[in-house]
């Protein structure tokens, strides 16, 4: 069995190669086997260690590309040229970039609430509020899953996206969560 820097170390590997936005935890689990030459399926006695390494990865990978976005944002320092008077530069930094004011598209209609629709996959779903938050119905090789997902929109397209903030729930999983509404409702009444 592989070592638990070995597992993190190959976790990363796989997200920094894969979509995240559609990998699953289970196909996860498989590229992880495969790439440490490990049986199939000997890895789903780990389900939640591994789930949480690759939250921690993905974090440590959105921290990272924010950090980056924000060196790059960072005004440089512009030598100005030499005085006659002097040898001596003076630094002055450039003004920082204008931030983007965001638009505000006031005749933009807001999400149908509760309407079945499908996506360009050919995929059923419905919104759950007007923020865009949807309950997708999809198979992806071959199995079937629930996602509930918050959506963006993407400006320059006008095309739809799901963000990484979301569950895909496989049938085991989606049974499970039905049949245990009634303690859900009560957990949530116990907090009023």
């Amino acid at each position: 069995m592989a070592t638990q820097d070995e597992i993190k170390k190959t976790i990363r590997s796989i997200l920094e190669k894969s979509n995240i936005k559609e990998i699953t935890a289970q196909q996860l689990r498989r590229k992880l086997e495969e790439e440490l030459e490990l049986e199939e399926y000997c890895l789903d006695a780990m389900k939640e260690k591994i789930t949480a390494f690759a939250s921690e990865i993905m974090k440590e990978m959105e921290f990272g590309k924010e950090e980056k976005k924000e060196k790059e944002e960072k005004p440089s320092v512009k030598k100005k040229k030499k005085k006659e008077s002097s040898d001596e530069e003076d630094e002055v930094p450039e003004k920082p970039a204008a931030k983007k004011v965001k638009e505000v598209e006031k005749s933009e209609p807001k999400p149908s609430v509760n309407d079945i629709e499908k996506d360009s996959d050919g995929n059923q779903f419905f919104n759950l509020s007007s923020n865009y938050n949807r309950i997708t119905v999809k198979k992806h090789q071959g199995v079937r899953y629930v996602d509930i997902r918050k959506f963006f929109k993407d400006k320059q397209d006008g095309t739809f996206k799901p963000e990484r903030k979301g569950i895909s729930l496989n049938d085991e999983m989606w049974e499970s969560l039905k049949k245990n509404i009634e303690k859900i409702d009560k957990m949530r009444e116990s907090l009023k």
